[in-house]
């Protein structure tokens, strides 16, 4: 009865085996269920980061892509990695991810692709779920990162370039007062008006640099829904009145029904005082500069236009005219001034959602137009 009970209690039945299988079975479903779920997140996860990341075998077959790189480079289908990034029928002559291979350590880089793309690339040796060696390649889009830093290092040439050349002529003209090497009353005041007129153009540059800095680092534009006439009126007449001293004639015409446009006041009318500036210097005696403002119907938005009767800008100078720093060739007696005028208002605009632009005639003068969308809401 001993080893009955034994056979009974002691050892477990077919019937306990097979139910024991089946919660086993039931298991194992469940976790491949519970891991299709998480590596479909982990996939959309990787599908929704903005750069594109990819899987590498030592044959050079991709494993896997996101949809970022499909995206760039197209369906991967069975091809190599070089003849999917690089169109190439052979192997790089430098491969920086099959470094990852030899050394077995993650590689950072900086790659060019042939759509003129710039990409800070990572690599990190991978396993997959087969014991495989991989390398997944993560590559984030630079391309206006290094356009930036281009620019800024561009922008510090030109401003140490800038700043250098009133100040060589300040030292100049100071030692030659300090070493009293020039002659005569009339000397000493045209050496005087020198450092004057060279400090008041360093002067100008350092506050346009400072405002095209604030007005690219703080976006300082208050947009607000406003009809432009009464400001635009009051502008007219005050430059009206500042042209009696000048040897230019202002005039202007603003149509009464202008329409309402989101803008800041005082950067449009701070547009104004510099296109007229610009065309003031660019005039000589006895040419007129005139300001017009109406609603463009075909456009729907509202239009200023600021001409002038001066010497014009060659067509081959047009296209910088709003660029940093230019100057363009010397003439009607123009007076030094910092370049960062026009490229300043441009910004402004391009804050309002405007555009400025030009058209010229070298001896026949220049015409600024300015628009911005009108406000319908």
């Amino acid at each position: 009865m001993a080893a009955e009970n034994r056979s009974t209690f002691g050892a477990p039945t077919v019937e306990m085996l097979e139910n024991r299988i089946e919660e086993l079975e039931l298991q194992l479903k469940k976790e491949e269920e519970r891991f299709r779920i998480e590596r479909k997140f982990l996939f959309s996860l990787v599908d929704g980061i903005p750069a594109y990341i990819y899987l590498q075998a030592k044959d050079y077959s991709i494993r896997y892509a996101n949809k970022v790189f499909e995206r760039l480079y197209g369906d991967i289908e069975t091809k190599p990695c070089y003849k999917v990034m690089n169109d190439l029928d052979a192997p790089c002559l430098k491969c920086e991810t099959f470094k990852v291979f030899k050394t077995k350590q993650p590689q950072y880089w900086i790659a060019h692709n042939r759509k003129g793309k710039t990409y800070r690339v990572y690599d990190y040796p991978f396993v997959d779920e087969n014991g495989e060696e991989l390398v997944l390649e993560m590559g984030i889009d630079v391309t206006e990162h290094q356009k930036y830093e281009s620019m800024r290092l561009e922008l510090f040439a030109n401003v140490s370039h800038e700043l250098r050349s009133p100040l060589a002529k300040i030292l100049g003209f100071t030692e030659i007062l300090r070493d009293n090497v020039y002659q005569g009353e009339a000397d000493y005041k045209k050496i005087v008006n020198c450092i004057y007129m060279n400090a008041l153009a360093l002067n100008k540059l350092i506050g346009d640099l400072f405002e095209l800095s604030k007005l690219e680092s703080t976006h300082s534009i208050q947009l607000r829904k406003v009809n432009l006439y009464n400001a635009l009126s009051d502008f007219c007449e005050e430059q009206k009145f500042i042209f009696n001293d000048r040897s230019q004639y202002f005039s202007f015409s603003l149509d009464r029904e202008l329409p309402m446009v989101l803008a800041d006041t005082n950067r449009i009318i701070q547009v104004l005082n510099n296109l007229i500036d610009n065309a003031v210097r660019y005039t000589g005696d006895g040419d007129s500069i005139g300001l017009y403002a109406g609603y463009d119907e075909k456009e729907k938005c509202l239009r200023i236009t600021v001409s002038d009767s001066g010497c014009g800008i060659p067509k081959e100078e047009l296209k910088n005219v709003f660029s940093r720093f230019y100057q363009g060739i010397r003439r009607c007696d123009a007076k030094n001034h910092s370049g960062l005028g026009l490229n300043i208002c441009k910004t402004i605009l391009e804050q309002h959602y405007g555009k400025i632009s030009v058209e010229s005639e070298p001896h026949e003068g220049t015409t600024f137009f300015v628009t911005l969308p009108e406000c319908t809401e």
